[in-house]
């Protein structure tokens, strides 16, 4: 393999500089603008009750006593911001909408520095317009923390494993260790650093473990090509045989030594969502997904990073590996299908296609070019026209993107969307307060999620009744001191079933039922359910309730669906 092409890029040239902030400047907008116009989404309102905890001193707990310690580093960053501007929706967002703005920089950073200036603005246009980008930077979740620490992983562990650039000063004065690094072209500081971005990782989401599976994999592949080619320094062929060769004497050891961790590898494929297991056997489900939202860039893929390799060889390899063998990993063996769960390797496809768009740019300019050989038009006047003809196709090829006009009419409509990633943001507070005006003395409410209902001012005793979630409380199996199984969030008895929801109107005179409804669409839509509401309670349910309740109608909160029992009347 050769060896790979040290890209020393210029300094920034004045119109490359107004373009990067421009890049940046629209990525802020997109993620700061009205982020806090929608109430707290199911999954963000349990930061926000663990962020509260963590400022009172107490651990972060939810309502029903249970531990959410997932993504803990992150809610701390909750917490922070909520000491500082309050426990509102648009100040408790804030750490995310950061976060999504400088994965968009640390994309430009490593693309211009391991490849180009003009590949690393391509990368980071594709970023900052990205809509899953945008999404999760608007909301209270860990991604975005999660995707950034994987960036640094990848960062760190290249130009620590990788990097040929030491720059010593005189030979009588480097240590024997500075000498080892050097002939073996290493830096323990930076493998170091990708360690502890590693843990902080793995303290943000469990998935960090699949993730790594692309570092191992290009370990090996470069421990084969030290087997078999001739090309590459000594040193360096002995670096990767002999780190291949503990990666795979250490797996083996470590599996017998700590047998529980191969264990909890495999009950990850094993276990799917609790919520989405319609999906947990399609091995395609990514595929299409990336596919119906990025079809030139994730059509193009393989050709991408084949690319990338031929313009730098060794980072080329290691995007390829650390982006499609977790890919292929999470389409065929782990179960758990949610495109979050792929996000955090999102960025490397961006500056893959940043590359690859750029070095097609170039030919088709130097192309062009050639075709005025004869000067018959004037070389200024050729070079306009050419460039011209380029924006031109550029511009074409993005307003038929549904990346790039996704994101515009998101923009452009104020992101005036029930639903922002997948977390559902349904008017809760509206709801809540149509039921607190019309409620009389006495009444229940069975709420789709009583954690919601209550921080939005809920006052009434609450039940917990949907169906998505169910599996996840009986896996939980907490129990209040009458024995009743109870939500592991909020701690209100659950519902299980038909007989449940009919108890509860036959000993409470009055009530309310509350869910909202599900996104209507092909990852969503729940085909055996052909009720008003979809996804959240039975089918039996829904139809029970539609038969004997009364329907409200709520202007306001046009995604909850609502109604109303009352035996006084």
């Amino acid at each position: 393999m050769s060896t790979e092409h040290e890209h020393t890029n210029p300094a920034l040239k004045p119109y490359w500089v107004v373009v990067c902030l421009l890049i940046v400047a629209l990525a802020a907008l997109f993620r700061f603008s009205h982020l806090g116009d929608k109430d707290f989404g199911i999954d963000e309102i349990l930061h926000v009750y663990a962020a509260q905890e963590l400022l009172q001193g107490n651990a972060p707990v939810l309502p029903s006593g249970y531990v959410y310690d997932r993504g803990l580093p992150y809610t701390c960053l909750v917490a922070l911001s909520g000491l500082v501007g309050g426990f509102t929706e648009l100040s408790l967002r804030i750490p995310s909408a950061i976060l999504g703005v400088l994965v968009v920089l640390f994309v430009y950073w490593m693309t211009q520095r391991w490849f180009s200036v003009e590949a690393g603005l391509a990368a980071a246009f594709l970023t900052a317009f990205s809509p899953m980008e945008i999404a999760h930077s608007r909301e209270v979740r860990m991604y975005m923390l999660f995707q950034l620490l994987f960036l640094l992983i990848v960062f760190f562990f290249y130009e620590g494993f990788e990097t040929s650039s030491f720059r010593h000063g005189k030979q009588s004065k480097i240590s024997v260790i500075g000498k080892w690094t050097e002939t073996f072209q290493i830096r323990p500081l930076l493998l170091c650093y990708a360690g502890l971005a590693f843990l902080l990782a793995l303290g943000v989401h469990t998935l960090i473990l699949p993730a790594m599976s692309g570092f191992v994999a290009y370990v090996l592949v470069m421990g084969g090509i030290g087997v078999v080619s001739r090309s590459i320094d000594l040193p360096v062929r002995q670096k990767y045989i002999g780190i291949s060769l503990l990666l795979i004497v250490g797996t083996i050891m470590g599996s017998f030594l700590f047998p529980s961790i191969p264990a909890k590898l495999i009950a990850m494929t094993q276990e799917p969502l609790a919520w989405g297991q319609e999906n947990a056997d399609n091995w395609s489900y990514y595929r299409w997904l990336l596919l119906d939202e990025y079809p030139l860039v994730f059509g193009g893929l393989t050709l991408l990073f084949l690319y990338c390799c031929f313009q730098n060889n060794r980072v080329g390899l290691l995007m390829a590996c650390t982006f499609l063998v977790p890919f292929i990993l999470h389409s065929l063996i782990l179960p758990m299908k949610s495109y979050r769960y792929v996000l955090y390797a999102l960025p490397l496809m961006y500056m893959a296609a940043g590359v690859g768009f750029v070095g097609l740019m170039k030919v088709l300019w130097s192309r062009g070019r050639v075709l005025n050989q004869a000067e018959n038009v004037p070389h200024g006047l050729w070079n306009v026209i050419v460039f011209t003809v380029l924006i031109s196709t550029v511009l074409g090829v993005l307003i038929n993107m549904p990346w790039f006009t996704r994101t515009i009419k998101d923009f452009t409509q104020n992101f005036d969307s029930p639903h922002v990633a997948d977390v559902q943001h349904h008017n809760w507070k509206a709801a809540v307060g149509y039921i607190e005006s019309h409620s009389i003395d006495g009444d229940v409410t069975v709420s789709g999620y009583p954690l919601l209902s209550r921080h939005y001012g809920a006052t009434q005793p609450l039940y917990f009744m949907n169906n998505a979630y169910l599996r996840t409380n009986i896996k939980r199996d907490i129990k209040n001191d009458q024995g009743q199984l109870i939500d592991y969030t909020f701690g209100v008895p659950v519902l299980q079933n038909l007989e449940d929801l009919k108890q509860i109107i036959q000993t409470h005179s009055s009530g309310w039922v509350m869910t909202y409804r599900w996104r209507k669409d092909r990852f969503w839509n729940y085909v055996d359910l052909d009720g008003t509401a979809l996804g959240t309670f039975p089918t039996d349910v829904l139809r029970y309730i539609e038969a004997h309740l009364e329907r409200h109608s709520l202007p306001d909160a046009p995604y909850i669906v609502l109604w109303r029992w009352n035996a006084r009347s």
